[in-house]
């Protein structure tokens, strides 16, 4: 069994193109990842406050959302537009939607499912109040408050729970279909 180094080169980075070869890209702290139905990785960067996608097959990492060169907010917007203040943990839900939990804005974040490289994501709040100040309440998604959320994971019927690290706390995000689902709400 051997530990082999796939992409970065061991040393902090802050490749800036949206899309760079495989080979030539660095990060900036690298934080979490997941693989999508395509068996692509996403990657969060906790430090460069984007979401980055390794696609294999092509030999590219490409910028989907987040900006290395625009620092930290919580900027809803598309693509590179957006801003993140430190993501640490994420995920795709059942519907192909990427959430993220962005600890410094106290929400989780969601961006639309991947299309294709030419499509541009979206960036919305999914949960939480988006801003600096944390805070500790149940209630519907948009109202609900969190202070640094962190972790997620998913169970099979789409619940979303998450370690809720200010609050010294495991909330769960119900998977309700009659909550609305929408990015950019």
């Amino acid at each position: 069994q051997n530990v082999t180094t796939l992409y970065g080169s061991g040393t902090q980075g802050i490749s800036v193109p949206a899309n760079i070869s495989a080979a030539a890209a660095t990060f900036n702290a690298p934080y979490a990842l997941t693989f999508d139905n395509s068996n692509r990785i996403w990657v969060l960067e906790k430090d460069g406050n984007r979401v980055r996608m390794i696609d294999r097959n092509a030999g590219q990492v490409i910028t989907r959302a987040g900006s290395l060169s625009s620092g930290a907010g919580n900027t809803n917007a598309t693509g590179i537009l957006a801003k993140f203040n430190t993501p640490r943990a994420i995920l795709i839900d059942m519907l192909g939607t990427i959430l993220v939990s962005d600890e410094q804005n106290n929400c989780i974040r969601a961006i639309s499912p991947f299309q294709n490289i030419g499509t541009v994501q979206n960036v919305g709040t999914y949960a939480g109040r988006n801003n600096d100040i944390g805070g500790f309440k149940d209630t519907l998604m948009a109202y609900a408050e969190f202070n640094m959320p962190a972790g997620m994971i998913k169970d099979a019927a789409g619940n979303i729970y998450l370690a809720d690290a200010g609050n010294n706390a495991i909330r769960k995000i119900s998977n309700s279909r009659s909550e609305e689902r929408r990015v950019g709400k």
